[in-house]
């Protein structure tokens, strides 16, 4: 796939286009983009999706919006569909001011080269968002384009979108959240270095350092799959301010996963985390004893449900959970083991 950054530098092309924001790249987006390359293939056209950077609400709303994909993932996303071609344009107040007709015109057939234009049924566009399907399919026959109307995936008797998306990760709701984006919420930053709390407590831990717009669910804590050198591991994850360290001072948000497989020296490595689900919101202990216990059930739990959303039981037989009894003797183990290996490189899940 190749990409453009700007639309001057595009050559105009016969394409098959389609076009939006792709926030988070959720199912009904994954539906148009699969049109999309499907009816390019089929006619023998170039397949061509269009974005903007930053997304239209920033310029429009002023607003801060966060993001669930970054403008980087999205880009793997779309290869991953097999487009041909992403055009990343600039979004600012000029290209706000246009026309929807002179954006199908200009855009969509002049600069794209646009034969087949592929669109959801709430696809708005133009100035003050007048365009969408209706007009798409209005003015198509005589600009000489084809229109696609690729109705959005329902998922759980309500629409999907971006906002939607939005919504049930703020409440912490990863199942639906996963199942409107069919495949997990990832999380991928640089481990930077830590206190080095968790390694005391037996539980080293990666401290990831993520894009600053990336939205984050709500503090607490996380069964999560750590993608590391090709390999899918296990991983419980604390979001949150370490509140049982923190004695009422006002303390930074850390992403510290703590990987239940050996993976060796993690620091400085770019690692993605997958969400499976929240086990529990974060909360402030009596004692460190307290919470490295609570670290040690939040850690079975963790496994558990890794192995029964990856369909890899005999994960547990290889990561040797330890039996109750034997579990605080066990962990400070893993703990002495993470701190020789290197990859205790931050502060503990609280």
């Amino acid at each position: 796939m190749r990409t453009a950054r700007d639309l001057d530098s595009v050559t105009p092309r016969p394409s098959c286009v389609t076009f939006g924001v792709f926030d988070g790249l959720h199912v009904g987006h994954q539906a148009l983009l699969q049109r999309t390359v499907g009816l390019a293939r089929a006619h023998g056209l170039r397949s061509v999706a269009l974005t903007f950077d930053p997304i239209p609400e920033v310029v429009l709303r002023g607003a801060k919006v966060p993001l669930l994909t970054t403008n980087a993932e999205k880009s793997a996303l779309i290869r991953q569909a097999g487009i041909d071609l992403l055009v990343i344009a600039r979004f600012d107040r000029d290209f706000a001011a246009m026309t929807a007709l002179r954006f199908v015109k200009e855009v969509l057939i002049g600069r794209l080269g646009a034969r087949i234009v592929v669109a959801g049924p709430r696809t708005t566009f133009g100035h003050r968002a007048a365009g969408d399907l209706n007009l798409l399919k209005r003015v198509g026959p005589r600009l000489g384009i084809q229109v696609e109307a690729v109705h959005v995936v329902l998922r759980d008797k309500g629409q999907v979108s971006s906002t939607a998306v939005r919504a049930l990760l703020a409440q912490g709701r990863i199942g639906a959240v996963n199942r409107a984006l069919g495949r997990p919420y990832t999380l991928t930053g640089r481990v930077v270095r830590g206190t080095g709390r968790g390694c005391a407590l037996g539980f080293p831990t990666a401290n990831l350092k993520v894009h600053p717009d990336k939205m984050l669910p709500p503090d607490g804590v996380y069964a999560a799959a750590a993608l590391i050198g090709g390999e899918r591991l296990p991983a419980a994850v604390n979001i949150g301010t370490n509140p049982t360290f923190a004695a009422g001072r006002a303390s930074r948000r850390t992403i510290e996963a703590h990987v239940l497989a050996p993976c060796g020296d993690l620091l400085g490595r770019t690692i993605t985390i997958e969400l499976l689900r929240r086990l529990r919101s974060e909360q402030a202990f009596p004692s460190a004893e307290a919470l490295r216990q609570q670290i040690a059930r939040d850690c079975a739990r963790a496994l558990s449900l890794f192995a029964r959303t990856c369909g890899d039981e005999a994960y547990i037989t290889k990561a040797v959970r330890p039996e109750p009894a034997d579990e605080a003797k066990a962990t400070s183990e893993r703990g002495r083991r993470g701190a020789r290996a290197g990859h205790c490189a931050c502060e503990s899940s609280d």
